[in-house]
């Protein structure tokens, strides 16, 4: 019907052994790939019809895109696809967390149809200790972004808020570093406590007193054969380095992040704070300090979002389901 964004694997699995993914479980170590001539069926398929449909976008499910040699072909694919039937001309996907040479090189074929994330998920090196990932260095973090910025291309820091270990100081000195990076827009995510992660295990979160809530997916409910269904998720909002308190502030920094960094609509002001030996963040983070002095309406929208990210957390999904099932709350929920 022209609505949903189709999905596309080229492989299943990951090397790596990130405590708050899935896939960083033993069974997912091995990686699977599905073969090129598969791949390239698929792309044609979806291509004729996506087109045709006016469809822009294409997800890419593989967690670490453009770190294999192939993924080179796939690209190349996907362009003779964009050439000939106008799709994709916007792609999402997780790419690679090391070897980022050869994930610009990769994706560079697309050029800014293809973002690349950054994802850090912390700055912090206790906290990837927690959680053991490794990070690529902060300079050459930096490199990276400076050559695709100038290649005319976009990027995606990514941070999870409210890892094991994690404070208030330490998750806004990331984020500065991150933003002084050089990124194009920062995401910071709610931590969810996957099925399948240590994050479930008792004795996990015992160590690092991880407190969690349940909330719905964003936007992921709907009525189906006259039953409202509900995607739920558990996500952690607080630890024994961070508050529930904190927690909220730091959902109201992202919000200013997002209002004024990602969507960008005081730059040029923001670039002559820099001029003047202001960093971008700093800015931000006064903005958000001065919240007291800003106008009504401003005020508004952010009181009315910290109210929304407290009202959105609940003790049991049970709980949770029936409260939306009901006609007069069903109905506040399509209002959102």
């Amino acid at each position: 019907d022209g609505r949903l964004t189709p999905f596309l694997e080229t492989n299943r699995g990951c090397p790596f052994t990130c405590t708050f993914c899935h896939t960083g479980a033993d069974y997912f170590n091995k990686i699977n790939m599905f073969s090129m001539e598969r791949i390239t069926e698929e792309i044609a398929y979806i291509g004729s019809r996506a087109g045709a449909l006016g469809i822009v976008n294409l997800h890419i499910a593989d967690t670490n895109f453009g770190m294999y040699p192939r993924d080179r072909a796939i690209c190349e694919a996907l362009l003779k696809s964009q050439q000939r039937c106008g799709w994709p001309r916007q792609i999402m996907s997780t790419t690679g967390k090391n070897n980022k040479d050869r994930v610009i090189a990769i994706t560079n074929i697309l050029g800014n149809v293809f973002s690349v994330n950054m994802s850090v998920q912390s700055m912090d090196h206790t906290v990837l200790a927690n959680i053991r990932r490794d990070n690529i260095r902060l300079e050459d973090y930096i490199t990276v972004n400076q050559h695709l910025k100038q290649q005319g291309r976009s990027t995606k820091g990514e941070l999870i808020i409210g890892m094991p270990g994690e404070t208030k100081d330490s998750f806004v000195r990331g984020l500065a570093q991150v933003i002084g990076a050089g990124v194009s827009s920062v995401c910071s995510y709610t931590l969810m406590l996957l099925h399948g992660t240590e994050f479930k295990d008792p004795a996990y979160r015992e160590q690092f007193k991880i407190q969690g809530k349940h909330r719905i997916v964003p936007l992921d409910f709907g009525e189906y054969a006259g039953e409202r269904v509900f995607d739920t998720e558990e996500v952690g909002v607080s630890t024994n380095t961070m508050s529930f308190e904190d927690y909220l502030w730091i959902r109201g920094l992202t919000l200013i992040v997002e209002i004024m960094h990602n969507n960008r609509p005081f730059d040029e002001l923001i670039r002559y704070g820099v001029d003047l030996g202001v960093t971008r963040f700093q800015l931000i983070k006064r903005a958000y300090d001065s919240l007291e002095r800003a106008p009504a309406a401003v005020r508004s929208v952010v009181q009315r979002f910290m109210e929304e990210t407290r009202a959105e957390l609940w003790d049991s999904e049970q709980a949770l389901e029936e409260c939306y099932r009901r006609d007069e709350q069903y109905a506040r929920l399509l209002e959102l």
